[in-house]
């Protein structure tokens, strides 16, 4: 009789380990008719690097994968050679073993993705470090716009010098060139 219990516990537990998941699978769906024929994953896989591709059909896409769990990964249409993200092909996620669905209405930067929670949590950190995030840029468009014009022997190059290294003391500074605001 306990034996008959342990081969049964045995082989329950080997039922609930197997269900659960640990690939992803990305369903992706354009909106907009495109002349690319394939589109392209990029992420960390439990392996090494991974690009990965996929037929475009009737606007539909399909990718399965193993990642290294809470990794970025990027989504991108191209023909050759690395994609522009600033074109509007390109879109930045985070990939964890779940059934993901990307809906692209308009550009890549604009997509919407179900599924998964982790980048639920990602897209509502950009939303809170948005307004940090633009800070930021304007920090850096009005230090470059300096730059172009500036005397570089003037006290002018030494304030931004002395701003700049205050900044880079700052841990979300920092963590903002990681954070895109790409969604």
């Amino acid at each position: 009789m306990k034996l008959a219990f342990l081969a049964l516990a045995l082989l329950l537990g080997g039922q609930l380990s197997y269900g659960q998941q640990n690939y992803f699978t990305i369903e992706g769906k354009l909106a907009k008719k495109t002349a690319y024929k394939y589109i392209y994953l990029n992420y960390e896989s439990t392996e090494a690097f991974k690009q990965d591709s996929s037929l475009i059909k009737n606007g539909a896409f399909y990718f399965k994968g193993f990642p290294v769990y809470g990794t970025h990964a990027s989504i991108q249409l191209k023909n050759t050679g690395t994609a522009d993200p600033d074109d509007g092909n390109q879109f930045d996620f985070m990939i964890e073993p779940a059934n993901i669905k990307i809906h692209v209405d308009g550009n890549f930067n604009e997509s919407r993705i179900d599924g998964s929670q982790i980048n639920n949590d990602f897209h509502e950190l950009k939303r809170v470090l948005k307004p940090a995030e633009l800070a930021r840029t304007k920090w850096y468009e009005r230090y470059d716009q300096f730059k172009m014009t500036a005397n570089p022997d003037s006290n002018e190059v030494n304030k931004f010098s002395i701003e700049y290294q205050k900044k880079q003391r700052v841990p979300f500074f920092n963590t903002l060139a990681y954070v895109s605001i790409s969604t």
